[in-house]
Order: C-alpha cells, then structure tokens, then sequence
C-alpha cells in the first residue's frame, strides 16, 4: 500500500499479509487506517499512523469468517464513534473501536460500499 500526500508524494505506508487489500475506512481523527481483506484470511487490519502517516502499528481488528458462503469483507465506513461497519457475509459487520463485534445488519442483498450521513 502506498500513501500520497497533498503534494503528490508517494510514500510506502504499509507491507500487509493481506493478499486483497479491499475496503478502506479512516478513523475520525485520522489516526488509524482499517483495511479490509477480501481474500481466504478474511481479515480486517487496524494500522495506526504516527502524525506524518507513517506506520505506527498494525495488528489484526476483525477476524470476519462466517460458515455463510456469501461475501467477503469489502467496503467499509467508520462513524463518529468509531464503530467500523464492513460489508461482509451475512450483511453488514458492525465493531466495537477495540474490534468486538456488535452485530450483523441483514439486507435484502449483499452490501459492498458505504455512506454514513453526518460521519
């Protein structure tokens, strides 16, 4: 993965186990990054960035494999709180900020992006 900043700097941010790097959601304040796994590990890493981007930590948020065969992590949001929602199989993943899962929101059919009004 690599980081660009408003001067059109390219910098490495991260070198993840992550073979499908999918879904990407920012904390509210920009501290950490979470990024979604779309391949057979379907993880979502939790990197967290030093004030000039560059990578402080990163270990494993949520482990989102499910016995349901449909979906795999992909697009995802953070909300004021930062709770994370993630698309994922079964619907949509919601987390605690330290990972803990809540819930799992069923839709009609199998979600992929978000939008969160007012986050």
């Amino acid at each position: 993965m690599v980081a660009i900043d408003s001067l059109s700097t390219v910098a490495s941010l991260a070198s993840l186990s992550a073979r499908f790097p999918n879904g990407l959601a920012f904390s509210p304040d920009e501290s950490v990054l979470y990024v979604a796994n779309t391949g057979a590990t379907q993880y979502v890493h939790r990197l967290e960035l030093n004030p000039d981007g560059t990578l402080k930590r990163r270990k494993i948020f949520a482990d989102m494999s499910s016995a349901e065969s449909e979906g795999a992590p992909d697009g995802m949001r953070a909300d004021a709180a930062e709770r994370v929602y993630c698309a994922g199989s079964g619907g949509t993943w919601v987390s605690e900020p330290d990972g803990t899962k809540l819930a799992t929101i069923r839709t009609p059919e199998r979600p992929a992006k978000y939008g969160i009004r007012g986050a």
